[in-house]
Order: C-alpha cells, then sequence, then structure tokens
C-alpha cells in the first residue's frame, strides 16, 4: 500500500509545506514511535531484481540515426564509454571492423578522439584479421595515449566494448558505419559480458 499527499483542500503556502509535515513527523514519532522515511523511489538494482524475478527482459536500447556528424558519434561512444566505467579503465573492443581497409577520411582522427577522450589505462581490440588494416591500426595507435593490443580472432560477428571486465555495451555496427543507417546501441547484461570476456580469454 502507498500514500500520496493530498493537498487539494490545503489553502497556505507550498513552500511551508515540507515543515508542516516535518512537524507532523516528530509528533507522530512522539507519540507512536512510528515515523516518515524518505524514499527515492527504487533503484536501478532493485528494478533490474524484480523484472528478473519475474521473467521480464529490460531492454536499455538507443538508435542511432543516419547523418549524425562525426562529433556527434564521438560524444556518443565516449557517452557509453562513460556509462560502462570505462574512463581510465580498461576497455575491451570486440569488432571485426574495427580497422577496416574501407573508411572515411576522418575516420581514423574519430577514433583517435574516442580512444583519447576515455583516457583508458589499456585497449585491447578483438577484430578480424582478414578485415585488418595495418596503416588505420599505426595511424591511431600513434596518436592515442593509451596503449592498444590487438587480437586476431573470426569468431565474432557482433560489436561489443566492455569496460573492466564488467560492464558493456553492443553497438549494432562499426564506428564507421555509424550515421550511414539507422542502427543501435544497447547495454549488455552483467552474464553476457561474463561469457564474452572468458571467450576472449579463450583465444588469447
Amino acid at each position: 500500500m502507498y500514500f500520496i499527499l493530498d493537498d487539494r483542500d490545503y489553502h497556505g503556502e507550498q513552500s511551508d509545506i515540507g515543515e508542516i509535515i516535518h512537524r507532523f513527523n516528530l509528533e507522530l514519532h512522539r507519540q507512536t514511535g512510528l515515523a516518515f522515511a524518505t524514499y527515492m523511489g527504487p533503484t536501478s538494482e532493485e528494478i533490474t531484481a524484480y523484472f528478473k524475478d519475474k521473467g521480464f527482459e529490460i531492454l536499455n536500447e538507443e538508435v542511432l540515426w543516419k547523418n549524425m556528424t562525426v562529433s556527434e558519434r564521438i560524444d556518443k561512444f565516449v557517452e557509453y564509454i562513460e556509462r560502462i566505467d570505462g574512463v581510465a579503465g580498461h576497455l575491451l573492443i570486440i569488432d571485426p571492423y574495427l580497422f577496416p581497409k574501407k573508411f572515411d577520411k576522418d575516420y581514423p582522427e574519430m577514433l583517435v578522439q574516442i580512444f583519447n577522450k576515455a583516457n583508458c589505462v589499456s585497449i585491447t581490440v578483438v577484430t578480424d584479421e582478414s578485415n585488418y588494416n595495418k596503416s588505420i591500426f599505426e595511424t591511431v595507435s600513434q596518436d592515442t595515449e593509451s596503449p592498444i593490443k590487438v587480437i586476431f580472432s573470426s569468431d565474432f560477428h557482433d560489436r561489443y566494448w566492455i569496460a573492466n571486465e564488467k560492464k558493456g555495451f553492443n553497438c549494432g555496427t562499426s564506428i564507421n558505419g555509424v550515421g550511414r543507417k539507422i542502427s543501435s546501441i544497447l547495454m549488455l547484461e552483467d552474464d553476457d559480458v561474463r561469457d564474452i570476456v572468458q571467450e576472449v580469454k579463450n583465444i588469447m
């Protein structure tokens, strides 16, 4: 059962309501030992636990629209790196086309800006060797303040960005493809992050 404050018949100043409730709460506690506690609503962890208990799935997905500018793409990826606590952390990127053979002219600089804004301790990239462009890697690596390690594997199709082996997001396309077609970006469940990290460890 929940209660809400009904102020339809209240004729005083709205700014006084907090003090009135405070005095009422003190008197309630003095007479009965009961008191109103501040409740800010369920935490994200409580909501997640509730939906999992009910067998529901929470989709935390965002659409990346066509014609995003370079700065918008940079800001969006940095925003999601922040959301997974990847800034100044260890970043794992699984993307078969991160260093592609065909790319927009501003793509290498865009990667550099994302990586430098993230200011990671280390960056590990798992990519497909058949799509690997060594010259882009060397350009990006030279201008990026964080050390970048490349691991080759053809086992992955989707694009995953994972920070500190704990949190991650899935991007429907590589950074070079964002803005060309409508795609999505989606936070990963913790169980999925653990499984993906373990698969990467298996090939290292």
